[in-house]
């Protein structure tokens, strides 16, 4: 799908712009065009490409041509284009950095045209096997939601590499702006039907390409939303005419407009799509609907209801039909696949009501076949002029126009070819009507080579619109209205007429007489009566639109009251600007952002000297500690002091009243020399000038590990009274790592056929005897000791064992039956002893200078 492509930048590039002169005047014009480019199959001509620039105008228009997302890499192109005359600006040159890829990633392909004059613009794909038409619609073309028009008739071309495939390529034309976009069949890189969201930057792009070259998968029906205007184009690349029996392809492609320029009216006129080829197949009509359950009526005729929004209804023109009206009951959306034989292109149909334009100026690019399809209301189509910069001969008259079926004569159509001697190749043909509004497009190729085909009338009609559509007034102050209004630019702005109607203040309505002076309304010293609904009538050339307002006429001046509590640590209190610090009532005269009105607003504020303060957890204390800290939280409020007072036994063991320090978060106790362990409890009081709080604390202090000696490196032992401060205990559970040890409740501890765990902390809860009191003692981690070493422990018959001491001892050797074998005295250091003569297990007994044992298993061999 990614066709791989090598992008280069010049230094320096040459612009082929061609200026041709002509008496040009330009339909769908605008000052400012965003297009995005497809990126076409390099298998199957894709260049070159050009932008084709009209200027109507009795002034040379100054034109630049940027990409705004890629400033270094695409150097903005300037040209003017003379009054009256088409420019063809080649940007073939640039292929690599126009087409946008690759598909499923955010691009910097988005081209931006300005100018200081009205212009049209259409974009071409030139190549003499693969031509197509996008026709730039301006402003028509930027929208927030649209819905993808698609043919599903013919397939891609399978034979073609890279093979090409159906899209649509989206360009933002604001910063930041968020897409939604939900496939209706699978895209590169998402599914069918499922929703994803992306951000695009000013002319940032994004390609949405089909993952199936088959008709029945491609993207018509999918949904695209923003919250930003965007513009659209559609491609479908390569379109293979076997479907009809044909064995040509040819690109089609459009730039589409968004759903709120679509209507419920249109009408194609038949090319020669089919022609040659096959005797049942013409033109074909693609009807998308917007709304579920759309009835479609073709010449009349009821033909089908569309069940489903996006769902495409296809209609086969017969080469015996050179037109058809379209009608729905809701909105729809309307493409025309036409072309030479299977040669194809396709072009998206601007609704009736309303639409159209007065003079187009349009240009033939080949001297291929060439037909102007133009439509027509009846009355209109005696009144065309038609003059082109070069040749002789070209009319439009009232006998080249019939009525299309299905409308009773209201509308009418031409669908008439020119020879190059009438309209010769590279010429600009202008076409006016002086007293109606028309559409025309072009159909320009053979069966041989490929088509463009595209329509260059107005698709907008007049519109009006208030923004915001609720408008807050405060009495007595002045209702001003004034709304936006789209007309066609070919309309003289002095025939544009204006109305109101609008609430007279006494239950009833005024209705203006519509006037050219009146596009907005105004009603000074409003009054509470005139609280309505505001309507603006607008018309122009025919063509109506109203817009509605809703007035809400407040009273004034509004007054208000806010209450607020605050504590101390939260002041300054911050009020519209102002600060705060006391207790009172504050007056603050505000302008409303609705209708200007001015609000009286009462703050009465409360500061409180409440405060909260919470006690952390008291920490692991030991008696031989010198002090510990008691920490605590102020959730709100401000504490200034802190103090401690300790109940009557906690003062018996020596702990003296911290009084009125200044508070910080944490107090520091100083520990009595000598205290008791045990459990003891005191009250932290917490005050300001104005609030006294007291917290009870309890804490509780545990033996001293010192009272744990460590025997070997298997053995923990409690010191007795004489060595321990003086205490007797009546019961003993050792724990390790916080979880009690089985059977561990002694006043010692053995890890039998093991060793101590030198990363685990081991405390021991010892019941005192005197008092019954069952407390912990402190951690306590064990150590390696060295200070007895016996290697190797595996030996054989009459081999030396050596025997490393810390100090001086002896070494007893018993057999397994408790015989003794051998018994030697040890100094400090290493010290040999030989193993018995005898195979068989025996049991090492030493003991140090303190008369502690430690017995050390011996294997011969």
């Amino acid at each position: 799908m990614v066709k791989k492509r090598t992008s280069f930048i010049l230094a320096f590039v040459l612009v082929q712009c061609f200026i041709c002169v002509s008496n040009c005047v330009q339909a769908q014009t605008s000052k400012t065009f965003w297009f995005v480019a497809p990126d076409l199959s390099s298998g199957h001509e894709e260049s070159p490409i050009l932008f084709r620039l009209v200027n109507g105008n009795s002034v040379d228009a100054k034109v630049t041509i940027s990409q705004p997302a890629n400033p270094t890499g695409f150097t903005p192109i300037t040209l003017t284009i003379p009054h009256n005359s088409l420019s063809s600006c080649d940007l073939t040159t640039f292929l690599g950095l126009i087409e946008d890829a690759p598909d499923n990633s955010m691009n910097n392909k988005g081209l931006l045209i300005t100018s200081d004059q009205y212009i049209s613009v259409y974009y071409e794909e030139n190549g003499l096997h693969n031509p197509a038409i996008y026709a730039l619609k301006g402003e028509n073309a930027l929208g927030t939601s649209f819905l993808i028009p698609g043919q599903n008739l013919l397939d891609n071309v399978t034979t073609v590499n890279p093979k090409p495939y159906n899209s649509f390529h989206i360009v933002a034309t604001l910063d930041n702006t968020k897409v939604t976009i939900t496939p209706k069949n699978a895209i590169s890189g998402h599914a069918a039907g499922v929703s994803f969201t992306i951000t695009l930057n000013k002319g940032q792009t994004y390609a949405a390409v089909a993952t199936s070259q088959a008709a029945a998968n491609h993207l018509g029906g999918s949904r695209v939303t923003s919250d930003k205007p965007v513009a659209i184009t559609i491609c479908d690349d390569s379109m293979y005419g076997g479907a009809i029996g044909g064995t040509c392809y040819n690109e089609g492609g459009d730039q589409i407009i968004p759903l709120s320029l679509l209507g419920q009216e249109y009408i194609a006129v038949r090319g020669n799509f089919g022609v040659g080829i096959s005797s049942s197949y013409g033109d074909q009509v693609f009807v998308m609907a917007t709304q579920p359950n759309t009835d479609v009526y073709i010449n009349g005729v009821k033909t089908t209801t569309i069940t489903n929004v996006g769902e495409i209804y296809r209609y086969n023109m017969t080469l015996s039909e050179d037109a058809c009206y379209i009608k729905a009951n809701k909105n729809i959306s309307v493409l025309q696949l036409s072309g030479f034989g299977c040669e194809t292109d396709f072009a998206v149909l601007a609704q009736l009501s309303c639409t159209g334009s007065r003079e187009v100026t349009l240009a033939r690019s080949t001297s291929d076949n060439y037909y102007l399809t133009v439509l027509v209301e009846a009355g209109g189509e005696s009144h065309f002029t038609i003059s082109t910069s070069s040749g002789a001969g070209a009319t439009l008259t009232a006998s080249d126009f019939s009525s299309v079926p299905g409308t009773g004569g209201k509308y009418l159509y031409a669908r008439k070819s020119f020879t190059t001697a009438q309209i010769p190749e590279k010429a600009t043909v202008t076409l006016a009507n002086s007293t109606n509004k028309f559409h025309v497009g072009i159909i320009n190729g053979t069966s041989g080579s490929g088509c463009r085909f595209g329509y260059f009338s107005e698709y907008s009609s007049s519109q009006a619109k208030f923004d915001p559509r609720t408008v807050y007034v405060c009495q007595g102050n002045t209702i001003n209205l004034t709304p936006s209004f789209t007309v066609s630019r070919t309309v003289d702005p002095a025939s544009v007429l204006y109305s109101w109607n609008v609430p007279d203040g006494l239950g009833g309505r005024i209705v203006t007489s519509p006037s050219n002076t009146t596009p907005s309304y105004l009603m000074p010293n409003a009054s509470l009566s005139q609280t309505g609904q505001y309507i603006v009538h607008v018309s122009a050339d025919g063509c109506d639109a109203t817009d509605t307002a809703t007035v809400k006429v407040l009273n004034s001046p509004l007054t208000g009251e806010k209450a607020v509590t605050v504590y101390t640590n939260e002041l300054p209190y911050v009020w519209n600007g102002k600060k705060y610090s006391a207790t009172g009532d504050y007056q603050q005269t505000l302008v409303s952002v609705l209708g200007g009105c001015d609000s009286i607003v009462t703050l009465k504020l409360t500061v409180s000297p409440d405060f909260s303060a919470t006690m952390k957890a008291s920490p692991q204390i030991c008696a031989n500690d010198k002090n510990f800290t008691l920490s605590y939280d102020v959730a709100y409020g401000t504490v200034d002091y802190h103090s401690v007072v300790f109940d009557s036994k906690a003062q018996q063991a020596g702990f003296v009243d911290i009084l009125k320090q200044s508070a910080n978060g944490y107090i520091d106790v100083p520990l009595p020399s000598g205290v008791t362990p045990d459990t003891y409890n005191a009250s932290v009081v917490f005050e300001n000038s104005l609030v006294t709080k007291k917290q009870p604390v309890s804490f509780t202090i545990n033996y001293s590990s010192s009272i744990i000696l460590q025997k070997w490196n298997d053995v923990l032992a409690l010191l007795n009274s004489s060595y321990n401060g003086g205490y007797d205990f009546s019961g003993f559970q050792w724990y390790k790592n916080g979880q009690a040890i089985d059977g561990a409740v002694e006043a010692y501890l053995y890890i039998e056929n093991g060793q101590l765990d030198t990363n685990a902390q081991y405390q021991v809860k010892v019941t005192r005897a005197v008092d019954g009191v069952s407390l912990f003692t402190c951690s306590f981690q064990p150590t390696l000791h060295t200070d007895v070493l016996v290697y190797p422990t595996l030996l054989s018959r009459r081999s030396p064992v050596t025997i490393k001491m810390d100090g001086q001892g002896s070494g007893v050797l018993l057999n397994i039956s408790g015989l003794k074998i051998n018994q030697q005295a040890l100094n400090q250091g290493e010290n040999i002893m030989r193993a018995p003569d005898s195979a068989g297990t025996y049991v090492l007994v030493l003991t140090n200078s303190k008369g502690e044992t430690k017995k050390q298993l011996l294997i011969v061999k």
